[in-house]
């Protein structure tokens, strides 16, 4: 994924027109949101490089808004929104973010711990809801203002099927083994001492 103008040399937020952390292909939403006014466009890519590898939605959102500046290409296969599509959207608009708790409590654990984790319901672009491993982490500057959030987010819906098929496994078992009344069935430890029996 591009992040910025290949024929723009320089350091991105250098003197050539471009606000600091503003990448110039995509306009004013399309800011590395907190990206150091020294780091490159070269480097820039390097990281959107490195984030596309990841096999999560990793985006890039503003503070104070929540404004997506940066859309990676886990993002896109997550949710079926291009970057182009989704870049100057509001991310908890755009996903239609369910809240474990609030939005007011995660964005509170995001002002004064810096990070945050748990469980998000989002949506996909054909309104499918996703249930979502998130991990949030702030990025502030040199002066500890928070210039950026960054998520990764992690489809759960695999895992969680696994989890319902374990349990309906482990509820088949125990049907079973209470319903045997003529031979004894018991469970062992790797050291052979029983550990259950019916």
């Amino acid at each position: 994924m591009q992040l910025h103008d290949p024929k723009a040399a320089g350091t991105v937020g250098d003197s050539q027109g471009v606000a600091p952390g503003e990448l110039p292909d995509r306009g004013a939403a399309a800011k590395v949101a907190g990206a150091p006014p020294q780091m490159t466009a070269h480097e820039a890519d390097d990281i959107a490089e490195l984030l596309d590898l990841a096999p999560v939605g990793a985006l890039v959102r503003t503070v104070d808004t929540s404004v997506i500046t940066y859309w990676s290409h886990g993002a896109e296969q997550l949710y079926g929104w291009s970057a182009a599509e989704a870049c100057g959207q509001v991310s908890h608009v755009l996903l239609q973010t369910v809240f474990p708790v609030s939005q007011t409590a995660v964005e509170e654990a995001l002002r004064t711990e810096a990070h945050w984790s748990g469980e998000l319901v989002h949506a996909h672009r054909d309104g499918q809801r996703i249930v979502i491993a998130s991990r949030q982490a702030v990025r502030r500057d040199r002066d500890g203002r928070a210039v950026a959030t960054l998520e990764l987010n992690t489809d759960l819906r695999q895992h969680k099927g696994l989890q319902a098929d374990l349990r309906d496994s482990d509820e088949r078992f125990r049907m079973l083994v209470e319903a045997v009344r003529d031979y004894a069935i018991f469970l062992l430890s790797p050291d052979g001492i029983v550990q259950t029996w019916n």
